[in-house]
């Protein structure tokens, strides 16, 4: 038995075409992040992150997993824009 396949039906972007991997993804204010991105935020350590996000003087993380949590990006901007504020 023969398989006939149709090459106009190949969808995959040639070279030179379409998105790449090494393009930047959009911008989007709803988007979840992690700890490795907040701290290139964020001048401060784990730690301190952890002891304010305890005494309510950061946004808390929502936890995703078992061993999984991250930041709201719109959540921690705001709060950036508070910290310039004083």
């Amino acid at each position: 038995m023969k398989l006939l396949i149709n090459k106009k039906s190949d969808t995959r972007p040639k070279s030179g075409q379409g998105s790449t991997a090494s393009e930047a993804p959009a911008y989007d204010p709803l988007t979840l992040i992690r700890f490795r991105e907040l701290a290139k935020i964020l001048p401060w350590s784990r730690t301190t992150c952890w002891r304010r996000c305890r005494a309510k003087t950061m946004p808390s993380p929502l936890k995703l997993g078992k061993n999984m949590i991250a930041w709201r990006r719109k959540e921690i901007e705001a709060f950036i824009c508070q910290l310039d504020r004083r």
